[in-house]
């Protein structure tokens, strides 16, 4: 079997966002419809998954793609390895949000998604400076890996190339920082291992503003979402002293309004 049209994979684009457009120009709602073609029984998502169990998956798949294995490894698996991706002494241990963030900019312009709008310090686009979004703007439906995101929101019909979007601006310091520790071509070093300890602990801060003590998660729940919003109030919790007073003040009020 060989599916009709075979894109070429496209840097940075990660293997959940090639698949969601091999599914689209093949006319499959779900990345788990190519997944029951190609009879593979795994995960039907490899945000997460370990590098080896994608290289499984890309075996089976390059074949009916009639791709060269080793360059779609190189593509869409090996930038995903980034050694800052995973810590397992860091109170958020892995930075990968399993379902789909976009910058609707870049979709109204290319259709494709970008690996690194799925980790969690990363909630500006690097392109356009616009917010991540997790959920459609018009409707509230929360994104899943459908192939129609590609295009527009898959519960309203919304296209992305006809709403009003907000302007691009430039990259905030935080999200410049975060973006250059996770360029292809950066090298892990213990200041950007310690900075991300810092940003996961006051997203954790931020997520759960009444508990005393904090232990660590493997990873962000699918159930957690407007993740972005999220993101920026904890490097506000970091960075911006007079926003730390009014944080403060504000969760003695309400927990003063409990007690």
């Amino acid at each position: 079997m060989k599916f009709a049209l075979r894109p070429n994979p496209i840097t940075n684009e990660g293997l959940n966002g090639y698949l969601m457009r091999v599914a689209y120009m093949g006319g499959w709602p779900k990345i788990s419809d190519i997944t029951k073609l190609l009879n593979w029984s795994g995960s039907t998502s490899f945000v997460r998954v370990p590098a080896h169990t994608s290289n499984e998956f890309l075996a089976v798949a390059a074949p009916t793609l009639e791709k060269d294995l080793v360059l779609l490894n190189e593509v869409l698996i090996t930038p995903s390895e980034h050694g800052l991706v995973y810590d397992e002494n860091r109170m958020i241990q892995d930075l990968r949000v399993d379902y789909p963030r976009l910058c609707l900019h870049c979709l109204a312009e290319n259709s494709h998604l970008d690996w690194r709008w799925s980790l969690l310090p990363i909630y500006q686009c690097h392109k356009h400076g616009a917010e991540l979004v997790d959920s459609c703007p018009c409707c509230g439906y929360q994104f899943k890996w459908e192939s129609e995101l590609l295009n527009g929101c898959p519960s309203c019909q919304t296209n992305w190339s006809d709403i009003a979007l907000q302007q691009p601006s430039p990259l905030d310091d935080h999200q410049t920082r975060a973006w250059s520790i996770f360029n292809e071509h950066s090298a892990s070093i213990s200041s950007d291992k310690d900075w991300l300890r810092d940003v996961c602990l006051a997203i954790l801060v931020a997520a759960r503003p009444y508990d005393s003590m904090f232990q660590k998660i493997g990873f962000v729940p699918n159930s957690e979402r407007q993740i972005s919003k999220l993101v920026k109030t904890a490097y506000q919790l970091l960075t911006d002293k007079s926003f730390q007073e009014y944080w403060n003040n504000q969760i003695n009020l309400l927990r003063f309004d409990v007690g």
